[in-house]
């Protein structure tokens, strides 16, 4: 994975950890669905999605981008899982005290957090 460093408004720092070829997905595998656990945004460039994610600061839990058709979905809830997608990139929101948190798929187990209530 790769980090997308981010400065919050705050003093508090966050990153997003980049899974390349994973499509970001809500805490039960599904795909979500648009006005509820993200909303979502057609021919907008990877980089005006992360500047997205930043205005909202801590409300974005992340955001999944796929570059062939500049779709970007910006998350509202923590993304607790991922799925192998060719194409799709699942950017997720980890704060600076906080234990790394990797969403559930097949090279990644899950966090301890995965039991715990979503954040909304």
């Amino acid at each position: 994975f790769a980090t997308v460093p981010v400065h919050s408004s705050s003093s508090d720092y966050y990153y997003f950890k980049k899974y390349e070829d994973y499509a970001c997905r809500n805490k039960h595998g599904d795909q979500g669905s648009d006005g509820h656990e993200f909303d979502l945004y057609e021919h907008k460039s990877k980089d005006w999605c992360i500047k997205k994610c930043e205005e909202r600061g801590w409300d974005c839990k992340g955001f999944e981008y796929k570059s062939s058709d500049d779709r970007c979905e910006i998350w509202n809830v923590v993304i607790k899982k991922a799925e192998k997608k060719h194409g799709f990139d699942c950017y997720v929101q980890v704060h600076d005290d906080s234990d790394d948190h990797y969403p559930e798929s097949e090279d990644h187990p899950p966090s301890s957090d995965d039991d715990k209530d979503e954040h909304e």
